[in-house]
């Protein structure tokens, strides 16, 4: 009988293969050359590349990088498969940007000529003559009068029921329409309209002018309020007229003297004066204003 014999199949397996199938396996933990915290260079099995720091939640199954910016940290995960190699490295330097001498820099805006140079004259253009100056209140603002107005009012301003006479707000205007303070001088004059009745002879009321009170007032800068500076008139003869032929209307004629600068006039052709003679005047209704009397006072 003979004794049984033992046949051994040797298989050949591709070396490729199992290099493969170990590559496959993830790694238990880091190569010994890198640590957590370390700052590593990947390269991926695409070909790209990427840096950061190792970070601690690194496992069996990922490796995590940690990049920290000044105001950002970017956290990414990477599969062990997809990694080719990890290495350690320096972290980047941030270096400042590099000084350029002004010399080196070319002009943002290439020289031009002169603007004058350009212009052409266009008849259709206009050009103020003179700037707009803001007001300083260091410049003397007599010298910027340009023109007064005068607006004035029946006015009591004590206890009595009685009218105690006009009062006056004097605005002086600049060149530009700006109110200024006043100095100076103004005299005033209150001119009035008598009408006599009519005579055999004429046979319609006669219109005569007079003067019925005449003031001067002398200007301070410091009652400058409101743009306008407000001044009263009391009247001395007025209260002493009893002329129920008086018109209730006159005319405020007013001019104002400014030392080394000249004079200035206005005129108000329509104050009231009194309400007595308004409630008597027989023949009001026709005559209730004065328009351009045409008088030189």
């Amino acid at each position: 009988m003979s004794s049984p014999q033992l046949f051994v199949i040797i298989v050949a397996v591709p070396l490729t293969f199992a290099m493969t199938c170990l590559a496959d396996d993830p790694p238990a933990s880091l190569p010994s050359h890198v640590s957590n915290d370390s700052f590593v260079a990947v390269r991926l099995n695409d070909g790209h590349l990427t840096q950061g720091v190792v970070d601690g939640r690194t496992d069996e199954e990922r490796l995590w990088l940690r990049v920290e910016l000044p105001s950002t940290r970017l956290i990414s995960g990477f599969r062990w498969t997809q990694i080719e190699e990890i290495s350690p490295t320096s972290p980047p330097l941030m270096e400042p940007a590099p000084f350029i001498a002004p010399d080196l820099v070319s002009p943002l805006i290439p020289s031009v000529p002169e603007l004058d140079e350009l212009h052409t004259e266009n008849p259709f253009e206009h050009r103020l003559t003179q700037p707009t100056i803001p007001h300083d209140p260091e410049y003397d603002p007599a010298h910027a009068i340009a023109s007064i107005h005068i607006d004035a009012i029946l006015a009591n301003w004590d206890s009595d029921a009685l009218q105690d006479g006009l009062l006056v707000r004097i605005t002086a205007l600049d060149d530009y329409g700006h109110a200024v303070p006043l100095r100076g001088s103004v005299d005033l004059t209150l001119i009035g309209r008598r009408f006599d009745p009519p005579s055999y002879r004429t046979r319609h009321f006669e219109r005569r002018f007079l003067t019925l009170e005449r003031w001067t007032v002398r200007l301070n800068p410091d009652n400058f309020l409101n743009d306008c500076t407000t001044i009263k008139l009391p009247y001395r003869r007025l209260s002493r007229i009893d002329d129920d032929i008086l018109s209730p209307y006159a005319r405020l004629h007013a001019r104002l003297r400014v030392p080394g600068v000249g004079s200035f006039e206005a005129i108000d052709d329509n104050v009231l004066w009194s309400e007595r003679s308004l409630s008597e005047f027989p023949l009001r209704q026709p005559f209730s204003a004065i328009d351009h009397l045409g008088l030189n006072p």
